[in-house]
């Protein structure tokens, strides 16, 4: 094969393994977190395939590992996600925590979630109970936690602007009392 070949067949490997790629993301970016299989039926694409690109994306932290569920999720979004706003710092402040959270289920037992507050509730978006020893009623990540009936909630208005804590209230209070809305 001459070398204007070699390259031109390089180019056309590289360029679709950057689709493939970004597709990867975008499902992910849709979907919420999938594992492999989800990424094999929604893709079309062997397994052995997905992991490397999955790697790759880890590797540049396009997409993360959840501890919670080991579904891959995308640290960029070109959707409206409710959580999008401050991914980037969101995805820095993952990637620190994560650390935190795992050696402190290692050295205590005891799992952790990370909450974010979406709306006037608060969603699980890490979890270290798949990782604990301890039997804890396994979490599910993304789910919508309660303001008020949770601890998570009554710390975040603990500490949250005057202001904020307000209009969450005021928001609760037109919504049923504190069910997610």
């Amino acid at each position: 094969m001459s070398e204007p070949a070699k390259r031109e067949k390089r180019e056309e490997l590289t360029n679709r393994a950057l689709a493939r790629g970004l597709e990867v993301v975008r499902i992910l970016d849709r979907a919420g977190g999938c594992r492999i299989a989800d990424l094999m039926r929604l893709t079309g694409l062997p397994k052995t395939t997905l992991r490397r690109l999955l790697a790759v994306l880890l590797d540049q932290r396009f997409v993360r590992r959840s501890m919670g569920d080991g579904r891959y999720r995308a640290n960029v979004s070109w959707t409206s996600h409710p959580l999008q706003n401050g991914m980037a710092d969101l995805s820095e402040f993952l990637d620190i925590a994560c650390d935190v959270m795992r050696d402190f289920t290692a050295r205590v037992q005891w799992p952790s979630d990370v909450l974010v507050r979406n709306g006037n509730h608060m969603q699980v978006i890490e979890s270290t109970r798949s990782i604990s020893p301890l039997f804890v009623a396994p979490g599910r990540l993304e789910a919508v936690v309660n303001m008020i009936r949770s601890a998570a909630g009554p710390a975040y208005l603990a500490y949250c602007p005057a202001k904020e804590r307000e209009a969450i209230l005021s928001g609760l209070r037109i919504s049923g009392g504190g069910q997610p809305v």
